[in-house]
């Protein structure tokens, strides 16, 4: 990316994770809270944080998505996280997204998931947009759901039930 690409929602900015952020990232990432289901309730070395930074620069470099940090406009402090990742076998471009705790509750997930739906259809030329999360992650799901995103299956992996979404772009 030659230029700084910029998100804006009603509440908050978005834009393309950078490597001068794994620090404010590792945070949010590590809190028992977002952990739980994002990372299985590990707490994640500093340096993961940092290869999956890289990882997202350089997925923006070659097919032009990765993650973005959520920042409330006007506010230097990231609060979130969302944006598109490879997940399982075989690798499934998926919409991802996290808020900091303090921040639920509010709306938030679902207006930075929105803008992050939307963007994808209109930026990335998705026709179809993809999501999961473990079916006992209530707050995830009920986002999803707000979304209008159409439940597609459960599986279990990892010894976990998954529920899959997705979304078409004739839905929008």
């Amino acid at each position: 990316m030659n230029q700084k690409q910029i998100i804006l929602t009603q509440r908050m900015q978005l834009s393309p994770v950078e490597k001068i952020e794994a620090d404010e990232l590792h945070q949010i990432w590590t809190q028992p809270e977002v952990r739980k289901y994002l990372w299985d309730d590990l707490i994640i070395p500093k340096t993961q944080t940092k290869e999956i930074i890289n990882q997202s620069l350089s997925a923006f470099a070659n097919k032009k998505y990765g993650l973005w940090v959520a920042r409330l406009i006007n506010q230097t402090n990231i609060i979130g996280f969302s944006g598109y990742w490879q997940f399982f076998t075989p690798p499934q471009t998926q919409l991802l997204y996290g808020l900091s705790p303090q921040y639920w509750g509010k709306g938030l997930a679902t207006e930075m998931s929105k803008a992050m739906l939307d963007y994808g259809f209109k930026e990335y030329n998705f026709e179809t947009i993809y999501a999961s999360t473990d079916l006992e992650n209530k707050s995830s799901l009920a986002v999803l759901e707000r979304l209008g995103m159409n439940y597609l299956k459960q599986e279990y992996i990892n010894n976990k039930a998954t529920v899959f979404y997705q979304m078409n772009i004739k839905k929008l």
